[in-house]
């Protein structure tokens, strides 16, 4: 993260036709800044990536590749990119840099914190709202071949009339470095939403859908289902145990809203909702009481042999022209058991805060029930 000084001498920096007016946002995975776009005179988010070493060509195909399948994305419901380059910093560093349209609604998190602040739950038709329209995001991501790996309420852009835009597709996997991403048992994401398969190396599509489900929880109960001390800690909970009824929580949901929220949070990528879209179906019956049966729509291949299933995306009136923090999880393999106690209070971890930026690496001795299938065996893999 940087300091105050540094963030001063960065505004009014220019990154190729972009000028830097202020930061407006900073995560684990770099920060955000209101720019201004000198050829077309208009505000922009400019989203610059943590610096690196100059002649990195490694990193530089790397990056490229992500922007570009960022940018290939044509949905109402995703952020478009615009832009994206490299600039050499006056310290020799180099830095990346995505740009894209400057929505001034806020986000998700932010909208969910203002209701925490006055102990209220958003209301269920505005809550299946914006549950819908991610999910019609990340649907239509997949069947594109691309997986989002950080499907969280700070990803989530609004406009003024409720409508979502689904941000930073591929950063995620853009900010660890190759050595990380090769090592097995790695997960990229945030440990509050991410799914097991994924906190282990191996994300799919599903990965993404259990995220959303995560986020439809905690809507409904104005809690996450899984929050401990440390990340590390977290994340063990969101493969081994449980999540909490909803009905504890918020007794107002009916037992088969419970049911289909729980059924987005199954352990096993095979025992979810087939897709995002499936997911918000389903919860939509069981909020109006009418049985559901999940689809047998055709499988489609992502990525190099991972699995979606392609459903027809509902109808979604388009939106009005747009104007112009990430975590690695080191968890080998399931093989051996895993005590209730170390889940509860992590003990013996070492947690280490990763190039100051909110980014968080945990290295520890995980091990998971034997009764645990290993998602390898059932999902096919999508390559890091």
């Amino acid at each position: 993260m940087q300091d105050e000084q540094t963030v001063k001498s960065m505004s009014g920096l220019m990154l190729g036709r972009y000028q830097l007016l202020r930061r407006i946002g900073q995560g684990g995975m770099g920060e955000v800044w209101l720019g201004e776009d000198a050829r077309l005179h208009r505000q922009v988010a400019i989203k610059t990536l943590p610096t690196h070493s100059q002649g990195d060509r490694e990193y530089m195909q790397r990056f490229e590749r992500e922007a570009r399948a960022a940018a290939a994305l044509n949905h109402p419901h995703i952020l478009p990119v615009h832009d994206y380059g490299e600039q050499v910093l006056p310290d020799g560093q180099a830095i990346t840099y995505i740009v894209m349209p400057y929505i001034s609604g806020g986000t998700l998190n932010e909208h969910i914190k203002t209701l925490s602040e006055g102990d209220s739950i958003m209301p269920t038709q505005e809550t299946m709202s914006y549950i819908l329209q991610a999910a019609q995001a990340i649907d239509y991501a997949h069947e594109q071949h691309v997986l989002h790996r950080d499907i969280k309420p700070s990803n989530m852009l609004l406009r003024s009339n409720e409508w979502l835009l689904l941000a930073d597709f591929g950063i995620a996997r853009l900010t660890s470095d190759n050595e990380q991403l090769t090592q097995a048992g790695v997960g990229i994401g945030t440990p509050e939403y991410m799914a097991p398969e994924q906190a282990q190396g191996s994300p799919v599509a599903a990965s993404d859908n259990y995220s959303l489900a995560v986020i439809a929880y905690q809507l409904f109960t104005g809690q996450l289902p899984f929050k401990a001390e440390t990340p590390y800690a977290t994340t063990v909970q969101h493969i081994v145990m449980p999540p909490p009824p909803p009905r504890t929580i918020n007794p107002s949901i009916s037992p088969t809203v419970e049911q289909a929220i729980l059924h987005g949070l199954a352990k096993e990528p095979t025992e979810r909702p087939p897709s995002a879209q499936e997911f918000v179906a389903e919860l939509q019956h069981a909020f109006e009481g009418k049985p559901y049966e999940v689809s047998d729509a055709p499988t489609l291949l992502i990525a190099d042999g991972s699995a979606s299933t392609g459903i027809a995306q509902p109808e979604t009136p388009r939106p009005d022209s747009l104007q112009g923090g990430e975590t690695i999880v080191n968890v080998p393999p399931p093989s051996q058991g895993i005590k209730r106690r170390q889940v509860l209070i992590g003990g013996g971890v070492v947690l280490l805060a990763a190039a100051g930026l909110g980014s968080w690496a945990v290295a520890s001795k995980l091990q998971t029930s034997s009764t645990v299938k290993k998602t390898q065996k059932t999902t096919p893999k999508v390559n890091s």
